[in-house]
């Protein structure tokens, strides 16, 4: 009870600073990424761009988990303690000192991660922010208990926008009837399909570089070709994204062109890299879906490539769709494209391996990563390509990519690379050699 008191007594501190900042920097606009998810990629990929013109804010790292943690960040404070009556004390200091950033603040851009807690979210944050841009990425990963359903997400996710002086949507992963509640005309949509407003439309995978296609926007921009340095629709979204908000913030799109290429693909996301005996390896490891499996799988056997592998672990499923979605991936494995199908874990073993092996694939199901990088390293030759493809859980499918590496020096930028998750999975190998 204790804790509810100090924590809408800080809210409400807090809330009187950031309506005091606002009323006071007129000029510093907000950049907002709300969405279930793929708001993290979005969130660096658009401060990247835009760092090279404007002077940007953001805090580094994970989400918000609660309305004070996202008014703390939003001036430049990062709260990343535990949820305790310690955290009201220490909340303290830092509301101080969100207030001194607040007067001392030299930022034009801010750019906000957040996920709405429940619904009025949108209501109350507008109340408090002023939101310049408000770019939504997907409805899917939202927390269920707090919504009804996927319209009710979708609804608030929404009204974020009509809130907002200038909205984004994610046209391949929105359905289009939700915006049919959007109150006013200053929207577009981004996304890898020919309909969206702002479109990059991929053609090939080059090896070594990532893919290949044009960039399509409104007006009387010629399409602009380009090479994106990741692999698959899904972790091309950020990239678009950024390039969107871009021109809507005034950066030309020649300018951007270079910019694109100083923003760094998030570990585990599409990324290409360089694997042994002259392979080339697309790590997908940190939260693959039915969806970007399905792209991954497609940019896999676009790659001209006269070895194609895909090593598959676990994927984002609720225990109702999980039997059909696995299968589903099974039925994308063609053995006309893939030399070997891997796999790694239960839930891959038993439903993706028995009708990719039924569809005429070769196959291979190991528990352990290590046996399993161990086996791909065996078959790798010059110009092999190697999809790693997995949620970022207990199955630890980094861990066969990393045995594939060409240098060890990448392996900073694979998934889970600290020494304290180094640690936990040297005692999850073990037990597995106990058994």
């Amino acid at each position: 009870m204790l804790d509810i008191m100090f924590q809408k007594m800080f809210l409400r501190r807090l809330e009187k600073i950031v309506r005091r900042f606002m009323a006071e920097h007129q000029k510093v606009r907000v950049v907002l990424v709300a969405g279930g998810r793929g708001r993290h990629g979005v969130k660096y990929a658009v401060e990247t761009v835009l760092a090279q013109r404007y002077s940007t804010a953001m805090i580094p790292g994970a989400a918000p988990r609660d309305r004070i943690g996202l008014l703390l960040q939003i001036m430049g404070v990062q709260d990343g303690l535990a949820t305790s009556e310690r955290r009201f004390w220490r909340l303290l200091g830092k509301v101080r000192a969100a207030r001194l950033r607040a007067r001392r603040s030299s930022a034009q851009l801010i750019i906000q991660e957040c996920m709405p807690d429940e619904p009025g979210f949108a209501e109350w944050l507008s109340s408090v922010v002023r939101v310049d841009f408000c770019i939504v990425t997907t409805v899917a990963g939202y927390q269920k208990k707090q919504f009804s359903g996927d319209d009710a997400f979708a609804a608030e996710l929404i009204n974020l926008v009509n809130a907002s002086k200038y909205g984004l949507l994610n046209y391949d992963d929105i359905d289009s009837r939700y915006a049919e509640a959007l109150t006013h005309r200053r929207f577009a949509t981004y996304g890898t399909k020919r309909g969206a407003d702002y479109s990059f439309i991929p053609q090939t995978v080059q090896l070594g570089q990532g893919t290949e296609g044009y960039f399509v926007s409104p007006g009387d921009h010629a399409p602009q070709q380009m090479v994106l340095p990741v692999v698959g629709e899904t972790a091309l979204h950020p990239f678009v994204a950024a390039l969107s908000v871009g021109l809507a913030a005034g950066v030309s799109l020649s300018d951007m062109q270079e910019d694109i290429q100083h923003v760094m693909p998030l570990p585990g996301h599409g990324n290409m890299l360089r694997g042994q005996r002259q392979s080339w390896i697309i790590d997908n490891t940190e939260g693959a879906t039915y969806e970007s499996t399905a792209t991954s799988l497609r940019a896999l056997y676009s790659t001209e490539s006269p070895k194609k592998i895909v090593v598959l672990g676990n994927i984002v499923s609720s225990i109702d769709e999980r039997e059909q979605l696995y299968k589903a991936v099974a039925e994308m494995c063609h053995p006309v494209e893939l030399a070997w199908v891997v796999t790694i874990g239960k839930l891959p073993s038993q439903y993706i391996a028995p009708i990719a092996r039924s569809r005429g694939n070769q196959v291979r199901s190991f528990e352990s990563p290590i046996d399993a990088g161990a086996f791909v390293h065996s078959l790798l030759e010059k110009d092999t390509v190697v999809l790693y493809n997995a949620v970022a859980d207990a199955s630890y499918v980094e861990e066969a990519l990393k045995i594939t590496l060409h240098s060890l020096a990448d392996a900073r930028r694979l998934i889970r690379q600290s020494s304290s998750d180094l640690h936990h999975k040297d005692e999850y190998f073990s037990s597995l050699s106990v058994k």
